[in-house]
């Protein structure tokens, strides 16, 4: 039971920084599309 925990946590980690890093890229292209449509 003590095993399956640390590794639920490492999974958890980059699934997190994954789902960060999605409304970052919507943002960047966002601002990417503003600047090149005019």
């Amino acid at each position: 039971m003590s095993s399956t925990r640390p590794s639920l946590l490492m999974l958890s980690v980059p699934w997190r920084l994954l789902l960060a890093c999605i409304p970052l890229v919507a943002l960047w292209l966002a601002v990417l599309w503003a600047v090149a449509l005019p």
